[in-house]
């Protein structure tokens, strides 16, 4: 989720399509949300995925984001966002990458924006780029996933490569914002 979108969530002005009037609980591992910022007349759809290293251990969460003006797309979606953000975690470096079937690697970090800074010697503490939709095609394809996240390695699980796919089929459709039915 953006800074912007932390903010906002902070002042309360938003109006959720998923549930109306509030976006909490916060996202889970695989979760999709929709949320139409009044404020800003921008509907803004993302992903959230809980990316671990091999071993278990924690690595930066990572987010797939689609904005368009207004409730409903005017036109095909050609770009999205992608984020990864390690919150509290010790980051040093622009560092963001995958690799997609152990063959295709897609760098993200040398072309990514930094998200914010703590401490004193300033550490990074995210990293956002943005991707055509083919290579988020590319992604939800794949079979195998792994990657670097601001120096911390990983691989999405099988269940999160699928909710990458289900991302991009919501995020392209006519009306990425609505509820999909149960």
């Amino acid at each position: 989720m953006s800074i912007l979108c932390a903010a906002l969530l902070v002042t309360g002005a938003l109006s959720s399509i998923d549930e109306p009037g509030q976006v909490s609980p916060p996202p889970g591992d695989g979760d999709i949300r929709a949320v139409y910022w009044e404020s800003l007349n921008e509907t803004e759809v993302w992903l959230t995925l809980e990316a671990k290293s091999a071993t278990g251990e924690p690595a930066p969460f990572l987010s797939f984001t689609r904005r368009f003006a207004g409730k409903r797309p005017a036109a095909q979606a050609t770009d999205f966002e992608v984020t990864a953000n390690a919150g509290m975690l010790w980051a040093p470096s622009v560092e963001f990458w995958l690799l997609l079937d152990d063959n295709d690697k897609i760098d993200l970090g040398s072309h990514g924006v930094t998200l914010g800074r703590t401490g004193e010697n300033s550490s990074m503490t995210g990293v956002r780029a943005t991707i055509p939709l083919q290579t988020l095609k590319q992604i939800a394809n794949s079979k195998r996933v792994t990657g670097n996240a601001l120096r911390f390695e990983f691989e999405l699980t099988e269940s999160q490569r699928g909710a990458i796919g289900r991302f991009l089929e919501r995020a392209v459709s006519d009306d990425p914002a609505r509820q999909p039915p149960p």
